[in-house]
Order: structure tokens, then sequence, then C-alpha cells
């Protein structure tokens, strides 16, 4: 774990809502920085990964990108 700190790839968050948040903030970010790339969101249970796919899809609902 300290490794990634070093290079400033650990964010702790408080409470499970704004981790998923973030987490997709920054899938989203990825994916505006460089969109030819792959990008995955890796989750340790099946309710965060919907937690995850709820969180997304309520985002690109509001962008139009999903109808």
């Amino acid at each position: 774990m300290r490794i990634f700190g070093r290079h400033d790839l650990v964010e702790e968050q408080t409470g499970a809502r704004a981790t998923i948040q973030a987490a997709v903030s920054a899938w989203m970010g990825e994916q505006e920085r460089a969109p030819a790339a792959t990008h995955l969101l890796i989750a340790k249970s099946n309710a965060v990964v919907r937690a995850l796919n709820t969180e997304i899809r309520v985002r690109w609902r509001a962008s139009g990108r999903l109808s």
C-alpha cells in the first residue's frame, strides 16, 4: 500500500457512497484523458459492481450519453 501512496495512487474517502463517486469520477476522467485506451474499474463484490454501474448510468443519463 505504501508504494501506491508514494505515487499518489491512493485516495481516502469517507463512506461507501463517496468512494463510489470518487472511483467513477476518476474512471470517467481517465476515459476523457485517453479515450482510445482501455480503462477498468475493479470491484471487490457484486454489490460494489452494481453501485459503480448505477453511478455511471446516472451520470451518462444526465449527460445525454445514455437514454
